[in-house]
């Protein structure tokens, strides 16, 4: 999307109705570091958000996508992906061990 990307997160439902927070961090999982994109709150186990990112950028370094249980309990992580290439050039973000 040129100067833009869409990031779609499919999960596994959490509690049901409840936003849980989600963003792109600077570092891997598990030990991920400030955060670098808000992306739009899982709900249901769908969230789907346009960043102000490059396909490029956000490959060239390393990012990690966190969700976390809720809004008033945004220190716990329910999930978290470190954003990689697979094969043939397409992104992915993959469950890093420990999380879910």
């Amino acid at each position: 999307m040129g100067s833009q990307i869409q990031v779609v997160l499919n999960l596994a439902a959490g509690p049901a109705g409840v936003d849980q927070p989600a963003h792109i961090h600077d570092g891997q999982c598990p030990g991920v570091a400030g955060i670098k994109y808000s992306l739009t709150s899982v709900k249901d186990g769908k969230s789907t958000t346009t960043v102000n990112a490059t396909l490029d950028s956000l490959m060239s370094s390393s990012f990690a996508i966190n969700v976390h249980k809720s809004g008033a309990e945004v220190s716990v992580y329910t999930s978290c992906g470190n954003i990689s290439s697979i094969p043939g050039g397409s992104p992915t973000s993959s469950p890093s061990d420990g999380y879910n």
